[in-house]
């Protein structure tokens, strides 16, 4: 996803400038932009996608990293920790959803997050690496649900096909993860 956000980078996107971020979440329909919102539900899809796999096979490397059942059990819901975090950032802040380098953070935190499961035997580094991916999960989440309603006209068709994505991901996890 990474790799597609920064091609996508080379778009014409909409810059706001800072001194408008806190007007912003008033203008939403003024500043819409349709590439923007479907980059963010292609990255929602993918993000729900990564931790749908990472939820579904990490107990099999936490087992064979002779973890407790329990504490793997911990560790799976350190990503829906995550996720509440940085909801409850965003809502306080929804000039953030419209913004492309709030996804390309996300982004490179999933990217390191998933570098550290796949690299690392240390548990508080695994852990760590489940942690990261669920922010990328609630931007994500967040900015793609904040910019489908943002336009009212259009906000039940576009949270039609965000929910479908969401759903999607889930069906297709199983098969992308191999499972």
């Amino acid at each position: 996803t990474g790799l597609l956000g920064l091609i996508l980078n080379l778009l014409p996107w909409q810059e706001e400038d800072d001194s408008s971020k806190e007007d912003l979440a008033k203008k939403g329909p003024k500043v819409f932009n349709q590439n923007l919102l479907y980059l963010i539900w292609f990255s929602n899809f993918l993000s729900f996608l990564v931790l749908n796999i990472t939820r579904t096979f990490f107990p099999l490397l936490g087992l064979e990293l002779k973890m407790s059942p329990s504490f793997i059990g911990f560790i799976l819901f350190l990503p829906g920790l995550s996720q509440i975090i940085i909801t409850l950032f965003l809502k306080n802040n929804p000039a953030w959803s419209y913004n492309l380098k709030t996804i390309m953070v996300g982004q490179l935190l999933a990217i390191t997050g998933l570098i550290l499961i796949g690299f690392s035997k240390i548990t508080l580094l695994i852990g760590l690496g489940l942690f990261l991916p669920g922010f990328m999960a609630g931007i994500t989440n967040y900015s793609s649900n904040f910019m489908s309603l943002s336009q009212e006209e259009e906000g039940k068709k576009r949270i039609g096909v965000h929910e479908a994505l969401v759903g999607l991901a889930g069906c297709l996890s199983g098969f992308a993860g191999g499972g």
